[in-house]
């Protein structure tokens, strides 16, 4: 049965403990998840089951390439994001014993739309397999769930056997040992799971959760980057179709802005770093360069960062300029929630996030425009122009059940379930069948269907660069984009600021020698 729990008193104190000793661990990063509703805090759970029987755990893997002499090298290059990593199998009598019937999973998850796709659901798995679920939730956009798992998985505590996570913060939750490596269960699943079906990834998606060549999850959610757009608006302002490119964005934006109608909207405040998010966006259709699966856009080969550049300086300055005239009012401390409002409102007409935000603006009981919402993407060169934080689920190293967890992973990801979450609102398939299905298209219509294919066709999953340092780094560009926002300093100043503040981090870790 699933449930949700208070925090009790002594659980509190635990957690203030763990996190004093964590703070040390850097800000937190923009999600891009759809805004919750609030839920009750967990409380400690109950003893666990006992443990089932492990399966052997397979050789270990080579080290990662070298790098330079740091308590945080760089790593080495993730897999292309084309094929599915592919584990090695584990020696025959790797089979394990089923989990113990009755065994109880402890999930965390994010509130809100997407908990509401899962927990309906949770009767099925627990009827199917003979566990049972727990979940609990975390309201907000992302970033409080981010800092409640970082703090469990720092104090090494087995409260919770699965989180929800984002791909990008593997660098981070895995370098300490506290994520388990699937490997292992995902070679025995390919051989004695005929439907588990881990090639139906898709690749860009599920590379998000490989580091240094070791999987730690399964991708729930993928997605990429959309325009969202008002097609009452766009006609009466004799606009026939969705803009192509920065370019006719920027002019559409200028000539749907009047009183009371904002043009276009982003998230801008850099609260969270929310900010950096969007203005990545513009970056890459604008036209930055892209190294690698590690680096992405963020340093060269040589890891030198790239914000004091041309083409960084002239994404900022666009970026701020179309947020300045044909945003709303009150722009830099606007975060996903103020977007959603006002766009579900009516009062702005182009909006450009992630696509999982199609069912909020679909649904008829807290959106005007329900059923007057254009999709497109917004094109750039190459074929790396668009961002994807892909989440999904990895399982607590320190977990008592890991078996049972596994089972339950392999569910919540797997194509029956997605299909099933179709009818709910899930925009954001991570396989391969469920984006080619009738079923998708059926549900969210053929013009959604073609714009989330083309939007994960050209996602980048290291739209932010795969390293442990990636949070510390996300704030300094917020505080520049802010500051360039809100005009205290020149895109050119604020940019070349940050930059400075970047390379020497890259030097006191020994990225850059």
């Amino acid at each position: 049965m699933s449930h949700q729990t208070k925090l009790t008193k002594r659980a509190l104190l635990k957690w203030s403990a763990v996190a004093a000793s964590l703070v040390a661990t850097g800000g937190i990063w923009g999600a891009c998840a759809p805004a919750a509703t609030p839920t009750a805090t967990p409380a400690p759970k109950p003893t666990a089951a006992p443990k089932p029987a492990e399966a052997p755990k397979p050789a270990a893997a080579p080290p990662p390439t070298a790098a330079p002499p740091t308590a945080a090298p760089p790593p080495t290059a993730a897999p292309k994001p084309t094929e599915a990593p592919k584990p090695t199998a584990p020696p025959q009598a790797a089979t394990a014993p089923k989990p113990q019937a009755g065994q109880k999973v402890f999930v965390l998850m994010i509130g809100g739309a997407w908990e509401q796709m899962v927990r309906p659901r949770l009767p099925d798995f627990e009827k199917k397999t003979g566990l049972q679920v727990a979940m609990d939730t975390v309201a907000g956009a992302g970033d409080a769930l981010i800092t409640k798992t970082r703090v469990i998985l720092g104090g090494k505590s087995d409260e919770y056997d699965t989180f929800f996570a984002r791909g990008n913060l593997m660098p981070e939750f895995t370098k300490t040992g506290a994520v388990e490596i699937l490997d292992p269960y995902i070679a025995r699943s390919r051989t004695e799971d005929k439907q588990f079906a881990y090639d139906d990834f898709v690749g860009a998606i599920l590379s998000s959760f490989n580091f240094e060549g070791k999987q730690f999850g399964l991708p729930w959610q993928g997605g990429g980057n959309v325009l969202f757009y008002s097609k009452e608006a766009f006609k009466a302002a004799n606009l026939e179709r969705p803009p192509k490119n920065l370019g006719e964005m920027e002019e559409y934006a200028r000539k749907l802005h009047k009183p009371g109608q904002a043009g276009i909207v982003l998230r801008g405040t850099r609260e969270g770093g929310l900010n950096v998010y969007p203005w990545i966006f513009i970056w890459k259709i604008q036209g930055a360069r892209w190294f690698d699966n590690i680096r992405g856009n963020w340093f060269d080969q040589n890891w030198q960062p790239q914000f004091a550049t041309p083409e960084a300086i002239t994404a900022t300055e666009r970026w701020a300029k179309m947020l300045r005239d044909s945003g709303p009012k009150g722009i830099a401390s606007y975060g996903l929630a103020e977007c959603q409002a006002d766009f579900q409102q009516g009062a702005v007409t182009m909006w450009m996030d992630d696509v999982s935000l199609r069912g909020v603006l679909e649904d008829p009981k807290q959106s005007k425009v329900a059923g007057k919402v254009g999709y497109a993407v917004v094109e750039g060169p190459g074929d790396r122009y668009g961002a994807v934080a892909p989440w999904g689920f990895i399982v607590n190293a320190y977990s008592k059940k890991k078996e049972a967890t596994w089972e339950f992973v392999k569910w919540a990801t797997s194509k029956e379930t997605q299909v099933a979450m179709l009818r709910d609102g899930y925009a954001g398939p991570t396989r391969r069948s469920t984006l080619e299905s009738d079923d998708l298209k059926k549900t969210v219509g053929a013009e959604f269907a073609a714009a989330l294919a083309k939007a994960m066709s050209v996602a980048d999953p290291a739209y932010k660069p795969l390293i442990p340092q990636q949070a510390e780094l996300n704030d300094l560009v917020a505080v520049a984009l802010s500051k360039a926002l809100t005009a205290q300093a020149s895109a050119a100043d604020a940019m070349r600021e940050a930059n400075t503040k970047i390379q020497a981090i890259m030097k006191r870790d020994g990225y850059i020698k």
